[in-house]
């Protein structure tokens, strides 16, 4: 395409000059292929078919892979098979150019399967006209072998419900990580989706009037309705889905979430057909109120997460009536060194200079950022239950000095109380203070 000339499918492009118009219909588009005459887009046809048969090695298989470029991710479900073959070739071998003559047959029939994905056209426009209200739905599923998302617009009109298609993301298991269950996989695939919606929030230049995120999973709703203690790797994704600010959380069945469609093999030709991918499920169509948003689901008593006490690094309430050690300002000061200076001079101003100046500033980064745990620590026999899940998980103790510390094994090699028993938040007082200084 030249780069002046126009190119458009509206009708009012035919009216500019001769000149001035591009006479292809068939223009690259970022990377995607554009029909003006139709007004579709389509994947470009990126993989050569070679009269020979190509060598099956790990790297023509990344480099077949590689060639198809799909920025929404509307063909994940295609590419999901070459992707677990690239993965299985890992546990063969590490060469990349090693020739894995038993495979070829299968990657040849894989290979033609990804080069049928460039024939499916996409329709470009997004927007209709008449629309009442804009509506933003992610589906998230995950199975042994990968996770995903896809997220759907539902435009709301006077006489009927539009839904399309705008985004979706996949991934694979990670190889060798048996600990990633299936409730596990499930809720990073919800991850994936809280992502995905905060991307569409920037990218979407309309009001989103609601935005859903719809899970197959009872125990990753369960997590996310659940205000007790959860293990770490979970209590962090649940956190950062939280963070998102969805304003509906539903349950669907399997069979009714598109989402399925990234974790399982599919034939190509029931793709294209498949209007559950391309335009979401039959009850899109229905009104809202005949759905189920506000269900609570039990979760297995029997789960095999096992909850592991997280400490809250909240501030302090307090944190604008606690005073730092001699009222000192932190940003006056360009290193940790000189600010521990200057404390041990007005130790010795107020002729107290036996007094630990370090101490005194772990003490005020303790009762800033673990004031709930350092008040369970003092008040321990009111609290016995909680206090002992605290002192076993985490071993910590507060020394004669008013410092929380650490228990472990180092006491067994090493008489030094500040090496046997680490204080709490020592690292990041030196860390909070470099920053504040620089």
């Amino acid at each position: 395409m030249n780069l002046r000339a126009f190119a458009s499918y509206s009708r009012t492009y035919d009216s500019l000059p001769v000149f001035d118009k591009e006479e292809k219909t068939q223009i690259g588009l970022l990377g995607l292929t554009w029909n003006t005459l139709s007004d579709k887009i389509s994947l470009k046809d990126n993989i050569k078919q070679d009269i020979a048969l190509p060598i099956c090695t790990r790297r023509s298989v990344l480099k077949t892979i590689a060639s198809i470029l799909d920025p929404l991710g509307f063909f994940c479900p295609w590419v999901l098979e070459a992707k677990m073959f690239l993965q299985s070739t890992v546990k063969e071998t590490k060469n990349w150019d090693e020739e894995l003559i038993h495979r070829t047959p299968y990657w040849l029939k894989i290979r033609q399967n990804l080069s049928l994905s460039s024939k499916f056209d996409i329709k470009r426009s997004l927007y209709h006209t008449d629309v009442l209200h804009y509506e933003l739905h992610i589906f998230s599923d995950a199975s042994a072998e990968s996770y995903g998302a896809c997220a759907y617009l539902r435009q709301v009109c006077e006489n009927e419900n539009i839904i399309d298609l705008i985004f979706a993301k996949q991934r694979l298991k990670p190889v060798n990580k048996d600990r990633l269950t299936i409730p596990r996989l499930e809720l990073m695939g919800a991850l994936i989706g809280c992502r995905i919606l905060n991307f569409l929030r920037g990218c979407i230049q309309k009001e989103i009037s609601a935005t859903y995120l719809w899970c197959d999973s009872k125990c990753v709703l369960g997590w996310l309705r659940s205000n007790k203690i959860l293990p770490a790797f979970v209590e962090r994704r649940v956190t950062e889905i939280k963070r998102s600010k969805i304003d509906f959380l539903a349950y669907v069945a399997s069979e009714s979430n598109p989402a399925d469609l990234l974790t399982r093999i599919q034939n190509d030709d029931d793709l294209e057909q498949n209007n559950s991918w391309w335009h979401g499920s039959s009850f899109f169509r229905e009104a809202n109120n005949t759905w189920t948003l506000d269900s609570q689901f039990e979760v297995d008593n029997d789960s095999s997460e096992s909850p592991v006490f997280i400490i809250n690094t909240e501030t302090s309430s307090d944190k604008d009536t606690l005073l730092t050690p001699f009222e000192l300002t932190l940003e006056n000061f360009s290193s940790f060194k000189k600010l521990i200076k200057v404390t041990k001079f007005c130790l010795t101003f107020i002729q107290k200079p036996q007094t630990n100046a370090v101490h005194m500033w772990i003490k005020y980064v303790q009762n800033l950022h673990f004031y709930k745990e350092k008040s369970i620590l003092l008040t321990r026999n009111k609290n016995k239950l909680y206090s002992t899940n605290l002192v076993t998980q985490l071993g910590l103790w507060i020394d004669s000095d008013g410092i929380i510390r650490c228990g472990g094994r180092l006491k067994n090699i090493s008489p030094n109380t500040d090496t046997a028993y680490p204080t709490r938040k020592t690292l990041s007082l030196h860390q909070s203070c470099d920053q504040a200084l620089s």
